[in-house]
């Protein structure tokens, strides 16, 4: 293939001819070069087209990252673009060829001529249509030139115009089409294709042509609102392109023509009279019928919203009749429910319960509406927060295996994982579609429970003993699956993990909302303030970039209530100063930690898609956020304020914060009671530790302050009842900890004991050599608390030889005088020494008969007959006798 600018002008200028052979073989080569090969294998167009119904917001992202406009579009909906690989050089050249074929060589011009007015063969205007849909799938730059050409766009209205005629013939509606009509049909549904580009391209293109009453009822004909299963494939996919486009017209709130309010009136008949009733009640539904009635209700859903918020006369008749539909959409979430339990087929269980979560969603619409505009609803608002629990409850016992799961966990649900059942190969792509629409509908249907309990008196009637059980069991079982999951992944892929699974990061949120109400109006004794509060702390950990509103409120309505925080801190002491003190103290850190995460312009943006609360709000367009939280994101202003003092230089100027940080310290130590215990492993209180050890280098000696010192004395031992374990990413931290300490503690008591925490066992090898070659201080390391666990100093034995020489170097210095004052010390070293020497108390590896010979010859004499006689307290054996073994041993070697 010849990929450079002179070929493409050579085959520009045949274009040019009047014959129809050489034009037939000029675009052949145009499409040749411009457009991108045929997919082979199971990816066929069709199945491309599919990926159209299969989720409202979930997927779009995924599926549009190779087209320009894919990674920032609020839509969800996209007939055009299914994933593929990444573009290689040979396709980057055809983008620099398509370029110089529309700026410079007006191709698209030529093209549209030519498919118009020229008597080609059906199979070059189809590659015409390719060539043009390709260029308009460029760059925003090439779709909007394709629009300005001349022509263009009464071009594509004929073609709908065309569209609508033939749609007029029965033939054409359902299968078998001869050569000729299936052709036809391909090139105007390019057509169509090509005005969902043009309409995603720019909002102005958009306005011109979704504001074209022709193309609006043309588009309204394709509709999939009546019964079409065997309707053709590209008629299917005009169906669905046409969808996105009215979806797109209400986004984009441009004003609608009298015909949408004609059709949605028509849709309010067919909801109401026999459709959907006729669908559901029928034994032999099909799939397409479901699907059909799926598409129905998101375009109705659309209309209704964009014009309900319009204040029209025209529109008060459609009010009401939504108002009296809602008793009817009710009633038909109960016929889903029950036809839900009686089929087995795992595609017709979950398109059914794609259709319920529709359902679903358009009585919020409507019942959000109707209390802006005071219509009478007409439903059971408690019993229909019973069926959308009821959903919501299905799909747990799924996700869990409890023994009420039917026969589709065999199919989907392989192990209970929520994870693995979003992600598990399946041979069905509708039901791969419908695993991640149901998860959308999670979102839908948690927000309807906390919509009605925040907007209606009956949330006792609602929070029933069953129904906050069952709310906690989605809390938990959703939370446990994706803390399981993050934290095996780096932090780097923390964000992206999160926001795949947003929907159900949202239905966290908002089940802990419904918690939080059960718990105010004390509808359950099991809910204590502790619990509530630990519920509270575990939410923050699945705050993904788009949750900025619902953080403000995390932390304003909950994190930092008064009454939580008075109730917990009620036997909290420290001297000086009352509980009301601390309390207030507390208090005044909300708006610290909100605006270290939360910049102003991006919590207002977050703030408005939070309260239109729609699917769309999925899809942020703020340009920063530090979302999600760190682990331990309550620390910091603790991290910040070290890197603050480490930028500066020691003789700069610096500020007096000790006031600041006693109530950071006392909400650290809230956080810690109350963190689960799943949160508190033994690598996470390593890293907690060491970023509280950060304040051992702060300047001015702050940890010498009474109330800190008091604080951090707590910090250590409500965290230190379980092992502390640090990463090596933290080691040179405490290097600077440890050089600090030989510089200027003088053995003070607390630093010693946060020092002391590296020299434990379980520590890695580096940071147990590091404490013992703190020759100049070893007098004054010894624990100061008297609950110290001393085990955890002593076992398991030491069997690093380059620590077993730092112990002996540490003996040795000054003659060991230091070890005769530090019993703590003298009784670990010798402890130690006689484990890996003789190894007849414990088991642990033997060092070499010349290793041991060298070792024990370095061992100041004053000590060679401790370690002979050594033995731990709670040994059984005979002393005496052992001791005369090893230095009969010792002698032989």
């Amino acid at each position: 293939t010849i990929m450079d600018k002179d070929t493409i002008v050579y085959i520009r200028s045949a274009m040019d001819d009047t014959q129809i052979s050489p034009l037939v073989a000029a675009i052949n080569c145009a499409h040749a070069l411009l457009t991108p090969p045929k997919r082979t294998g199971n990816s066929t167009t069709n199945e491309g087209k599919e990926s159209v119904h299969s989720v409202l917001g979930e997927n779009a992202m995924d599926e549009q990252k190779n087209c320009w406009f894919g990674k920032n579009q609020l839509f969800p909906l996209c007939p055009l673009l299914v994933e593929g690989e990444e573009e290689d050089e040979t396709e980057l050249a055809k983008k620099d060829l398509l370029l110089a074929f529309v700026l410079e060589m007006k191709g698209i011009e030529r093209l549209r001529y030519l498919s118009q007015f020229s008597q080609l063969p059906m199979e070059s205007i189809l590659q015409c249509m390719e060539i043009i849909e390709r260029c308009t799938l460029h760059s925003n730059e090439l779709a909007t030139s394709a629009f300005n050409s001349e022509y263009f766009v009464v071009w594509l209205i004929e073609l709908l115009e065309k569209l609508e005629r033939l749609d007029e013939q029965e033939s054409l509606r359902s299968l078998p089409l001869n050569k000729d009509e299936e052709s036809t049909l391909t090139i105007i549904e390019k057509g169509v294709d090509i005005i969902w580009i043009l309409c995603v391209a720019n909002k102005e293109v958009a306005k011109q042509i979704l504001g074209n009453e022709t193309v609006v009822k043309t588009l309204h004909r394709f509709l999939p609102i009546d019964s079409l299963p065997s309707a053709p494939s590209c008629r299917q996919s005009v169906s669905a392109t046409a969808i996105n486009l009215l979806h797109l017209q209400c986004l984009y709130q441009i004003r609608l023509p009298k015909s949408v309010i004609a059709y949605t009136r028509a849709a309010v008949d067919i909801l109401e009279s026999f459709y959907f009733p006729s669908i559901i009640q029928n034994e032999d539904v099909s799939l397409q019928l479901l699907h059909n009635m799926n598409v129905t209700l998101q375009f109705t859903i659309s209309i209704f919203v964009s014009v309900l918020q319009r204040k029209e006369t025209q529109q008060i008749e459609l009010q009401e009749r939504f108002s009296f539909l809602a008793p009817v959409i009710h009633t038909m979430c109960q016929q889903v429910c029950m036809k839900h339990q009686c089929v087995l087929s795992t595609e017709f269980q979950l398109m059914y319960e794609c259709v319920l979560g529709n359902l679903f969603s358009l009585l919020l619409n409507m019942q959000k509406k109707a209390l802006q505009y005071a219509i009478p609803l007409n439903i059971d608002l408690p019993q229909f927060n019973e069926h959308i629990l009821s959903l919501m409850n299905l799909v747990i016992e799924d996700l869990t295996h409890s023994p009420c799961a039917n026969v589709r966990t065999e199919v989907l649900f392989k192990n209970g994982s929520l994870v693995d059942w979003f992600y598990c190969d399946t041979t069905s792509h509708i039901a791969k579609s419908m695993r991640r629409r149901i998860l959308v509908n999670f979102l839908m249907l948690s927000e309807v429970v906390g919509s009605n309990l925040s907007t209606t008196d009956q949330a006792s009637n609602f929070l029933t003993p069953r129904n906050i059980e069952l709310l906690e069991q989605i809390f938990c079982t959703c939370k446990q699956e994706l803390q399981g999951v993050l934290d095996t992944l780096p932090a780097n892929k923390r964000s992206l993990f999160l926001f795949q699974f947003r929907s159900i990061c949202w239905l966290i949120h908002y089940s802990f909302s419904c918690l939080h109400r059960a718990h105010t109006k004390r509808l359950c004794d099991t809910f204590t303030v502790a619990k509530m509060y630990s519920y509270a702390l575990d939410s923050c950990s699945f705050l993904y970039h788009g949750c900025e509103a619902f953080v403000s409120r995390l932390f304003v309505g909950w994190i930092f209530n008064k009454n939580v925080i008075q109730e917990l801190l009620q036997d909290f002491q420290i001297p000086g100063q009352d509980n009301s003190e601390l309390v207030e103290s507390v208090l005044q850190l909300r708006n610290v930690y909100s605006h270290m995460i939360l910049p102003t312009e991006l919590l207002n943006y977050s703030e408005d898609l939070f309260a239109e609360r729609s699917a769309d709000s999925f899809f942020l367009r703020a340009e920063k956020s530090v979302l999600p939280l760190a682990k331990n994101w309550w620390l910091l202003p603790v991290k910040l304020w070290y890197d603050e003092a480490q930028a500066k230089p020691s003789d700069a100027p610096r500020r007096s914060t000790v006031s600041f940080f006693h109530p950071v310290l006392i909400f650290s130590l809230l956080v810690i009671q109350n963190l689960p215990p799943t949160a508190l492993t033994a690598i996470n209180r390593g890293n907690i530790v060491a970023e509280i050890s950060k304040c051992f280098l702060l300047p001015g000696e702050v940890y010498l302050d009474p109330v800190v010192n008091s604080l951090l004395h707590r910090f250590l031992v409500i965290v230190g009842k379980e092992p502390i374990v640090y990463e090596q990413r933290v080691f040179s931290l405490m290097r600077d900890v440890a050089s600090e300490y030989a510089a200027t503690s003088m053995g003070e008591a607390l630093f010693t004991n946060y020092l002391l925490v590296s020299l434990q066992m379980q520590q890695a090898p580096e940071f147990r050599k590091l404490i013992w070659e703190l020759s100049s201080v070893l007098k004054f390391l010894h624990p100061h608390k008297s609950d110290s666990d001393v085990n955890a100093f002593l076992y398991p034995i030491e069997s690093d030889s380059k620590i077993i020489q730092a112990i002996v170097d540490a003996m040795k210095h000054n003659n060991g005088n230091w070890f005769v004052v530090n019993d703590f010390l003298h009784d670990v070293a010798v402890h130690h020494l006689a484990g890996t020497l003789f190894c007849d108390f414990v088991n642990c590896n033997t060092l070499s008969p010349w290793l041991r010979q060298q070792t024990f010859k370095q061992i100041p004499k004053q000590f060679r007959t401790e370690v002979f006689q050594y033995f731990p307290k709670d040994w059984n054996g005979d002393a005496k006798q052992a001791e005369e073994e090893r230095r009969n041993h010792f002698e032989a070697e």
